[in-house]
């Protein structure tokens, strides 16, 4: 599947009052449809200046950077002319947009990718509440010499385990 997604929608809820689905952002609405995104950590950042940017996201290890996840870009260029860049359309054009970032037109619309999610709960369909979890690891330990003997070496291997069984 893909989405169409408007110039200042925010992948968490939008604050603009007078946007179309409001109340929800483009993480919310793609779960409501049960389809996964590539999409970035903070939810008030507008997608289509990160995507252009690149957008690294908690699901870019599966799917690739948010910039792969572009299929299309509706534009208006310099010169007022209105524009489709994609893989068929204004092919050039589309090759900068997913490596030169702005600069090439005002973008107004862009087709992104959604994905089947890559872990639902099988017996309630469409459930994606456990799908991901985020780790945070904290030294409080001595930096000294001395702590190289045991405590410091043994919690960085805890926390290498734990991201090596996140990041499968």
């Amino acid at each position: 599947g893909y989405a169409t997604v408007g110039a200042g929608l925010s992948f968490g809820t939008n604050y603009w009052t007078d946007l179309k689905h409001k109340e929800k952002g483009l993480y919310d609405l793609a779960a409501d449809m049960n389809r996964e995104m590539v999409g970035g950590s903070c939810h008030t950042v507008g997608i289509v200046g990160w995507t252009l940017a690149g957008g690294r996201g908690w699901t870019t290890p599966l799917y690739g950077l948010g910039v792969d996840q572009l299929l299309s870009a509706d534009l208006v260029t310099a010169n007022g002319t209105l524009l489709t860049a994609s893989y068929s359309q204004n092919t050039d054009l589309f090759w900068a947009l997913r490596g030169g970032g702005g600069g090439f037109g005002i973008i107004h619309s862009i087709k992104i990718k959604m994905h089947t999610p890559s872990c639902t709960d099988r017996e309630k369909e469409g459930n994606m509440t456990e799908c991901y979890s985020m780790w945070n690891a904290t030294w409080n330990g001595n930096y000294s010499h001395g702590s190289y003997e045991g405590g410091m070496i043994q919690a960085i291997k805890e926390v290498i385990s734990k991201y090596f069984t996140w990041a499968k």
